[in-house]
């Protein structure tokens, strides 16, 4: 799985891509460590959109 730090955020970043007709697979999930949301590429593989916890 890969991961990526969207520079805008990730409740808007989920939102454009949401609007783009991608699916996010649940919703974004909170962890001590940061927040994820989780989708699939055109090829069936899956990748992570990340967002570090608040200071």
């Amino acid at each position: 799985m890969i991961a990526f730090q969207p520079q805008a955020g990730l409740d808007p970043t989920v939102e454009r891509l949401r609007h783009d007709g991608v699916e996010i697979a649940g919703e974004i999930t909170e962890h001590p460590w940061g927040r994820i949301a989780t989708f699939k590429d055109p090829d069936g593989n899956d990748l992570q959109l990340y967002e570090p916890p608040a200071e």
